[in-house]
């Protein structure tokens, strides 16, 4: 079997994925845009490949559990049918169906969302850390997130200030397209 590895940066992560997806769930927050570059730093080192992930059953650059994914499904979403629509929204047709684990895996927006349900579900969202409070972001996903006994609230401040850094580069917008440009 073929070894696949596939890694973003955390600009591209924030940029492409997660700020598209809160807007698509109408969440405008530094602070979620942080905690989630965090969470994913932590969890998957913003790799898909297996050599990073801290959790062995966790799925996805957030390594969510299936048990987190459908306690989620069955005990939030189902009760906020507006909600449940804009993220069942993000998840492809065939494989929500037949296997909704996959879309964690394969489906960055739709990773990026439940985490964030996650962490709406459980009501800390009202709390969210102020942009720069990284360590209130680690206590969060501290209590959250399922880790191992070796990784706390240190753990996430370390890995977000090594992968996500106190400041990220802006990426490049794409060059709008000819139509546009002959106007």
């Amino acid at each position: 079997m073929a070894s696949f590895i596939m890694s973003l940066s955390a600009e591209e992560l924030e940029h492409y994925v997660i700020r598209p997806t809160l807007s698509a769930l109408d969440v405008e927050s530094e602070g979620a845009v942080k905690l989630l570059l965090g969470t994913a730093a932590l969890e998957s080192h913003f790799s898909l490949s297996h050599s990073h992930h801290s959790m062995p059953d966790g799925l996805g650059l957030f390594q969510i559990t299936p048990q987190a994914h459908r306690e989620v499904w069955d005990n939030y979403l189902a009760f906020r049918p507006n909600l449940a629509s804009k993220v069942r929204g993000l998840a492809s047709q065939h494989h929500f169906l037949t296997s909704p684990d996959i879309e964690l895996r394969t489906n960055l927006s739709y990773s990026t969302a439940i985490a964030w349900m996650i962490y709406q579900y459980h009501n800390e969202t009202n709390n969210l850390p102020i942009d720069e409070d990284v360590s209130s972001m680690g206590e969060l996903w501290a209590q959250l997130f399922e880790h191992g006994p070796l990784q706390d609230k240190t753990t996430f401040i370390n890995c977000y200030r090594r992968l996500v850094g106190e400041t990220r580069r802006p990426i490049k917008q794409p060059i709008k397209a000819s139509s546009e440009r002959r106007k």
